[in-house]
């Protein structure tokens, strides 16, 4: 008994001793600098009322985002085909008139995907859609409105008509993921 007294009036005292010299305010390492002023771009009317217009008709940059996309790709009934990845964003999806659109008696094919399914799952799904129909590349992007991931398949049936980031302007702000795949077709 005596010692556990002992112990808890040990531990009151540690208790009050840490918490009054914590309280104690410090004195900071470093003394901070000025802050300096900052310099302001100077616009003119007429490129205020240019950027207002573009902003109402809903114009924006699709920016590539810094979250990578899921790996290369293999249809899941020919290992030795791969499709690469070769862009992740939000906010836009890429336009039918890329490079991998250029033939006409091909035209893109789309199908719908359920929104259950994760971001590679979709890919994969829609890997083994496009190889099924004998095309080549394809993109997946995810609506937030419909809950499914929308798979469109290009054809890309020539060297160099690689398509690129800068095929992704489709603005749609209802885009929560978008990726692209293409083979190396030479």
């Amino acid at each position: 008994m005596y010692s556990k007294t002992l112990f808890l009036n040990l531990f009151y005292i540690t208790l009050l001793a840490t918490s009054a010299i914590g309280a104690i305010p410090q004195q900071p390492g470093a003394k901070a600098t000025k802050p300096k002023p900052y310099p302001y771009k100077q616009t003119t009317r007429s490129e205020v009322i240019r950027r207002q217009q573009r902003r109402a008709l809903g114009m924006k940059r699709a920016v590539p985002s810094n979250i990578p996309g899921p790996a290369d790709v293999s249809p899941s009934t020919d290992d030795t085909v791969t499709y690469f990845f070769f862009h992740v964003s939000t906010g836009a999806y890429e336009t039918d008139a890329n490079p991998s659109n250029d033939v006409d008696i091909f035209p893109p094919l789309d199908t719908t995907i359920p929104g259950s399914q994760d971001g590679e799952e979709a890919v994969q799904t829609c890997a083994d859609f496009a190889w099924d129909q004998g095309y080549f590349a394809f993109q997946v992007y995810y609506r937030r409105s419909t809950d499914e991931w929308t798979c469109m398949a290009y054809i890309y049936a020539y060297p160099g008509d690689q398509s690129d980031s800068s095929y992704f302007n489709v603005v749609d702000d209802d885009v929560a993921l978008a990726y692209g795949y293409q083979q190396n077709v030479e």
